[in-house]
This record gives structure tokens, C-alpha cells and sequence, in this order.
């Protein structure tokens, strides 16, 4: 197995290029497009695995528009200049991001993996087989820098997901709560590694890390996840499920809580406590994270069922 510093990571830009240089082909071949384009597989993976609905009619609609602009225009658009800048800072990125994961990584993780770059796409960025960024994401607000730390976090999401070997999921296989508190585990570890990152890769207009900043959101947060938590035992698992996603992810309800949860296990027990948790599991993170905070803080899991 490769060791984690000499993980290899690449960009592939061929989606992007072929909607900024050749738009009109890409409508005319859009089965194929969306076919054999990488980044469009995996989105098309990604959709079905939230159960995201993608509207095809949008993303054609956005690519008409697109094509409005003149060809040369679309060659020095900010969102090409801004991809741009990613690439050729990609050594200089690897070399500050490598050592980084490898230090909050509890086993040896290899992060080789393809970052491919797309447009007009429903999500700004996901991790699912590999990583795909929506450079039009207005989340973005045009700066390279935001994109840059979201790889951080992006990144993370490998160490996760290999650790999830250790995790004694199928126990709680059926248990809504277990579910959420795996997403809440794996968003909010990856949303506190790029909070930590900030140093080295800036993200001015990432609002997570200033919603994570203030003490009445994560309250906020907190308050939303136990309300989701509450709502299991009276709502049928769709309704919950529904919630879960528009307050829990689109709300960042589990972002927030989660990454806060991570500071005060690092702040209170190290980093090794912290990082214990992502061998362990969700359920030993919200414990250890219960047993330490102060109690209108807590996660209400009291409804886990123990096998």
C-alpha cells in the first residue's frame, strides 16, 4: 500500500473543457456527455445515492446561456482563470495538504484519487469514488481559495470512509439515528479539518466556518439535530429522512454540530482522542463528545438500540 505522503493526486479538467470550448457538442451529445465524462458519472452516482432528483432541464438551460458568450469570452472567464490557478498551484497544494491529512489521519490512508472539475452542476463539491468541483458553484464567490480549502475537506473524506472498516455499523444497520450520526461524525470531522486548514489555505467565504465561529449557531445546530433525533419515534423514516437533508445537510445542521463536536474532543482529549474516534465509530464519537460537554450542548441518542 502507498504510504500517505506519497499519496498521488490528480486534476482532470475534460468535462469543464468541453463545456467552455465546444458547449454546443456537448448539448447535441449530451447522453454521451454525461455518459463517458467522469465527473457527470459520478455525479449522476452521487444524485442517486441522496436521492437528488438532477434537473436536466436546468443544466441545459445554463449551457445555452453559456453558449451566448463568445468563444474567447468563455476562455477568459473568471471561472476558467480561476480553475486555472488551481492547476498550476496543484504541486504547491499537494505538498501543504499531503502533510496536513497525514497528521489527523489515525491509520495509513492512501489519498491518491482523480479531482475532476465540471459546471452546472446541483452540488458545489462531493467525495463519492472520487472528487468532483462545480467551479460555477456561487458558494465560490470567483476565488480559487475557497475551492482550494473544500479540496481539504473533500480529501478527508477518504480517511473517513476507510475507517469505516472498524465501525460496528451492520449492529445499528436499521437504526435511523446511527445513520445520522455517521454523517454528523463524517461531515463534521471533515468540516473541522478545513476549519483547522485555514492557516494555510484561506477560504474568506466559507460561511460553515463562521457559523462554527458563533456560539448561537452552534446552539442553533445543536437544537436542529435533536429536534431530527426527536421526530424519529412519531415521523415515518421519509418525513425524517427529508428533514435530515433539508436541515441536517442543506441546513448544515450536521456540519456545524459535528465540527464542533470534533474541537471540543481535540481541545479536551488531544488529537489521538479525536482521532480514536474515526477507528471506533459515530456512536463512540457522540459518547465521548456527551461525557465531556456541557449538558445543553448534548446529542440526545438515548433511542440508539444496543445490540
Amino acid at each position: 500500500m502507498v504510504s500517505c505522503s506519497d499519496s498521488t493526486i490528480k486534476f482532470n479538467t475534460s468535462a469543464l473543457e468541453r463545456i467552455v470550448n465546444e458547449p454546443q457538442k456537448v448539448l447535441n451529445e449530451e447522453q454521451a456527455f454525461w455518459t463517458n465524462e467522469k465527473a457527470q458519472i459520478y455525479t449522476k452516482n452521487w444524485a442517486k445515492h441522496v436521492n437528488y432528483e438532477i434537473q436536466y432541464d436546468e443544466w441545459r438551460e445554463s449551457l445555452l446561456k453559456w453558449l451566448e458568450v463568445p468563444l474567447e469570452q468563455r476562455k477568459s472567464h473568471m471561472l476558467m482563470k480561476m480553475t486555472q490557478k488551481i492547476i498550476t498551484n496543484k504541486q504547491k497544494f499537494v505538498e501543504k495538504a499531503l502533510p496536513f491529512l497525514c497528521s489527523y489521519s489515525p491509520i495509513n490512508i492512501d489519498y491518491s484519487i482523480t479531482i475532476h472539475f465540471t459546471a452546472f452542476i446541483p452540488v458545489n463539491a462531493f467525495a463519492m469514488g472520487e472528487i468532483v468541483i462545480n467551479v460555477t458553484a456561487s458558494s465560490w464567490k470567483e476565488n480559487a481559495a475557497n475551492i482550494l480549502n473544500t479540496l481539504v475537506h473533500e480529501l478527508y473524506h477518504i480517511c473517513y470512509s476507510d475507517c469505516r472498516q472498524y465501525h460496528p455499523q451492520e449492529k445499528y444497520s436499521e437504526n435511523l439515528i446511527y445513520s445520522f450520526l455517521d454523517n454528523i461524525h463524517n461531515e463534521g470531522i471533515c468540516t473541522y479539518i478545513g476549519y483547522n486548514a485555514l492557516k494555510m489555505f484561506p477560504a474568506p467565504d466559507m460561511e460553515d466556518y463562521q457559523l462554527l465561529e458563533d456560539i448561537d449557531e452552534v446552539n442553533k445546530a445543536f437544537r436542529v439535530v435533536n429536534g431530527i433525533f426527536s421526530e424519529i419515534s412519531i415521523q415515518s423514516e421519509e418525513e425524517v429522512r427529508k428533514k435530515a437533508w433539508k436541515e441536517g445537510v442543506l441546513g448544515r445542521a450536521f456540519y456545524i454540530s459535528g465540527a464542533f463536536m470534533c474541537k471540543v474532543i481535540e481541545k479536551k482529549c488531544g488529537r489521538k482522542g479525536l482521532m480514536d474516534t474515526i477507528i471506533k465509530g459515530p456512536l463512540a464519537f457522540a459518547e465521548l463528545y456527551n461525557s465531556i460537554a456541557i449538558t445543553k450542548l448534548q446529542l440526545k441518542i438515548e433511542a440508539i438500540n444496543r445490540v
